[in-house]
């Protein structure tokens, strides 16, 4: 009598990859999800993230999680790889799936002027105020007026007519 022994194929996993937001300005936190990638024999898998910025997240911490934060520094066009692998098989069979997350710059908002107020001066007297202003993105200021009514200066931030 012969024995016949049939075992069982071991199916590759598929992986599957998520993101949250796609696109935005940099800097950009996004958030994957690689969940829904699923191996058919229910094998463990391991998730491998490639973030596409030079970030590659190593074994043994916490890109075994189906889901990873990261934050893109630089605005340009990313592609991440999510591979997803079985941990309990000898074959230790693999998927990988990528998506493209873009980050943009980052939008330049308009400077804000301070409230000059109201000016009371008697006819014939110098009259001069200093201004400012800010601006919401932290960058510098530089001021300007135009135009002038006639005999009036504006000089740094100083009006004077």
């Amino acid at each position: 009598m012969n024995i016949v022994t049939v075992l069982p194929i071991n199916h590759p996993p598929a992986a599957a990859l998520g993101a949250t937001p796609i696109s935005g300005p940099a800097p950009l936190s996004v958030t994957f999800d690689g969940s829904a990638s699923v191996d058919p024999d229910g094998d463990l898998l391991q998730y491998q993230w490639d973030f596409g910025d030079g970030i590659v997240a190593a074994s043994g911490g916490p890109e075994h999680s189906p889901t990873m934060t990261h934050t893109y520094q630089t605005a340009r066009s990313y592609t991440v790889t999510l591979t997803v692998q079985e941990v309990t098989t000898p074959e230790r069979l693999s998927d990988s799936t990528a998506l493209t997350i873009t980050a943009t710059p980052a939008a330049n908002r308009p400077p804000v002027l301070a409230p000059i107020g109201d000016q009371t001066v008697n006819e014939g007297q110098l009259l001069s105020f200093t201004v400012s202003g800010s601006d919401p993105d932290g960058g510098a200021l530089s001021y300007s007026a135009s135009p002038l009514p006639s005999g009036a200066t504006f000089t740094g931030q100083t009006f004077s007519w």
